[in-house]
């Protein structure tokens, strides 16, 4: 007896091998052309062997197949993703504390010309534009361009003076991956160089 597939697939009806099929160790489909359908189904269990070949499968079951292939396939493009984020974040992060170490030299170099560290109104800009409120530079140089202050992801990044940790030195703050100021994942030049 023959089974009609949608769009015109056939298959041959034959009786299984054998009746225990709990250890069915593997499945092969195989579509030879898309226009004649000719499809292949070979069960192989471990402890026959032989060959069976299934012709009554309902359009049910193959669309309940084709869910849960759909759905793993989801899941795993999730993890993947997820997994991806994840690596993309450490980079970042990798690439914000570098930023904050070059943060620091240049802000000691600011401290050397211009005689004092900038202020919180004035912060990290001050090393994009000459200050012109108190405490004036006695002399400046510019350090970096503008779009130097945004942290690695597009967040500025936050100066303060003095430091939450050494009041002596300007601290640089860094929102982290969600981008909120004062949440879990901010990172911080005093912080961070202490771990």
């Amino acid at each position: 007896m023959a089974a009609d597939w949608p769009g015109g697939c056939k298959t041959s009806d034959t009786k299984p091998t054998s009746s225990t099929h709990e250890e069915l160790s593997g499945v092969v489909c195989v579509i030879n052309t898309y226009s004649d359908c000719n499809v292949s189904r070979q069960f192989t269990s471990s402890s026959s062997h032989k060959s069976m070949k299934y012709s009554n499968l309902s359009n049910n079951s193959v669309t309940a197949t084709m869910k849960h292939l759909l759905l793993m396939a989801f899941a795993i493009l999730t993890i993947g993703c997820n997994e991806r984020e994840s690596a993309e974040n450490i980079k970042k992060a990798s690439t914000a504390r570098q930023d904050m170490t070059t943060f620091s030299s240049m802000l000691e170099q600011y401290k050397n010309i211009g005689g004092n560290y900038p202020s919180n109104s004035q912060g990290l800009e001050a090393l994009v534009k000459r200050p012109q409120s108190s405490p004036r530079p006695r002399d400046w140089v510019q350090a970096l361009e503008e779009w130097g202050l945004l942290d690695p992801w597009d967040t500025k990044y936050k100066y303060e003076y003095p430091g939450s940790k050494d009041p002596s030195r300007p601290e640089i703050i860094s929102a982290g991956p969600d981008k909120q100021f004062g949440s879990e994942d901010d990172m911080s030049s005093q912080k961070d160089s202490q771990n």
